[in-house]
């Protein structure tokens, strides 16, 4: 037999361990966009003001609630264990329904979330300070404020101005100069 042959069959493990390697990173790269989802969060609260009296106001703490997806709160948790903004601490609970009485300064919503239990929430935060974000493709049509979308392989965000200026929510020019404006609807007169 000749050496190179030899050196093929040297190679045939190690070829499939490269292939087993390879086939790993779908995964690793969903790890990665939750991972860069839960600093996105962290980050965008540092441009957000909340209204006087409310408690994301008071700097007390940031609760940042995750609707319907443990495996996703379970990664803002570890991302963002003993973080602060400002005085603030920020916590992140998972939750199975969003309430008005919950303490939550952000709802995440994912694709996870039932849609009906989606658009439940939303309404019930339509006029409240909350930070609603999510990454449903109707999240902003719904009533949401900010939808994350993966665009030529980037994460990118979308603001909904007229569901922003409901929620009483003051956000940086900062912020608002990296986002893809949206006017939604006009809001209800009711």
């Amino acid at each position: 037999m000749s050496a190179r042959f030899r050196h093929r069959r040297r190679l045939r493990p190690w070829a499939l361990v490269l292939i087993l390697l390879l086939s790993a990173p779908p995964a690793q790269a969903a790890d990665l966009e939750q991972r860069i989802k839960a600093a996105f969060l962290y980050n965008v609260a540092k441009f957000v003001t909340w209204p006087r009296n409310t408690a994301g106001n008071d700097d007390s703490s940031i609760d940042i609630c995750i609707l319907q997806d443990p495996a996703f709160a379970a990664v803002v948790q570890q991302e963002l264990v003993d973080k602060r903004i400002g005085n603030a601490r920020v916590l992140t609970h998972g939750i199975d329904a969003a309430s008005p009485e919950q303490d939550c300064q952000i709802l995440f919503v994912s694709t996870q979330s039932r849609p009906a239990e989606t658009g439940r929430s939303l309404a019930q935060y339509r006029d409240q300070p909350v930070l609603t974000v999510g990454d449903p493709a109707t999240f902003l049509a719904d009533g949401g404020i900010m939808r994350l979308k993966r665009e030529d392989g980037k994460l990118r965000f979308e603001i909904d101005l007229r569901s922003l200026e409901r929620s009483g929510l003051q956000v940086s020019s900062k912020l608002l100069r990296l986002a893809d404006i949206v006017t939604g609807p006009a809001p209800d007169r009711r």
